[in-house]
């Protein structure tokens, strides 16, 4: 079982459950940066990883996301998503209106694979793979 630590990242002042991770759509491979959204059902990635994954948004399973900033329209992909040394497919739903800063991993394709603790007195989150 490997388990991983991550210091929260810090933004404004303000520090939140943030973990890089890798994503790949056919040849394009990034790194992000994403907060763990224990809250959200899909994860929820702003265009802007689309253009870089040459993902056209519209082309994806249009659904209308309801969330804690109201009701955006989202298109869902499958791509894959890398955490420790495994790649596995995710169902990832990209916006062109998350008003968001953070990309959002939530609890969809990404919970049923790892236990996760967030540790809010020293600010870092602890992810085991199962």
């Amino acid at each position: 079982m490997t388990i991983t630590e991550f210091l929260y990242g810090e933004k404004k002042g303000r520090f939140y459950p943030i973990i890089p991770i890798h994503v790949r759509n056919k040849e394009t491979e990034i790194d992000l940066e994403v907060l763990v959204d224990s809250g959200a059902s899909f994860s929820t990635f702003r265009e802007e990883v689309a253009d870089l994954l040459g993902i056209k948004i519209e082309d994806g399973e249009k659904r209308i996301s309801v969330g804690i900033c109201g009701n955006i329209e989202v298109f869902l992909h499958d791509i894959e998503l890398r955490s420790f040394d495994k790649w596995f497919s995710c169902r990832i739903a990209f916006s062109r209106h998350l008003t968001s800063s953070f990309n959002l991993l939530g609890r969809h394709g990404f919970f049923e694979r790892h236990l996760i603790m967030f540790n809010e007195k020293e600010k870092k989150i602890i992810i085991t793979e199962l």
